[in-house]
């Protein structure tokens, strides 16, 4: 797909072309990680909005009852997240040899618990989740 951009700095009007990496059509295996990118209507929301959103975003998912073309038990998991948080970002992933989500703010990294404490600390602290990482769970080909 090709559109022309506007630079905002020169104003310079150039032909850009986006590129999909990975069709699920089928022909190839389905990717070991995935994104889900959050649009949130305003830049701060409240914590009953997060509590909203973290009640629908699931832990795991069947990505064949969402996609066409894509064998059924072709599972993914809630590997990590970038949070906002005021004008920061801060990333909470989870740690499988410990067994428990955990916390990255810059320099420092602290251990949150399971899920539902992760859900508590983001709701009470409204951070907002923007990007969530799923990696594969299903066995290779």
């Amino acid at each position: 797909h090709r559109e022309s951009r506007t630079c905002p700095n020169c104003s310079k009007e150039e032909e850009v072309e986006f590129v999909v990496e990975h069709v699920l059509d089928g022909s190839r295996p389905p990717p070991q990680c995935m994104a889900l990118l959050v649009q949130w209507q305003s830049g701060a929301v409240s914590s009953e909005d997060i509590s909203l959103l973290l009640s629908f975003l699931p832990l795991t998912f069947d990505l064949s009852l969402v996609v066409a073309n894509v064998d059924p038990g072709t599972n993914y998991r809630l590997r990590c997240m970038i949070c906002l948080y005021g004008k920061h970002f801060i990333t909470i992933a989870f740690n499988p040899r410990v067994f428990q989500w955990v916390q990255f703010d810059d320099a420092k990294v602290t251990p949150l618990g399971g899920w539902d404490q992760v859900v508590e600390k983001l709701r009470i602290g409204r951070w907002q989740p923007e990007v969530c990482f799923y990696e594969s769970v299903s066995p290779g080909p």
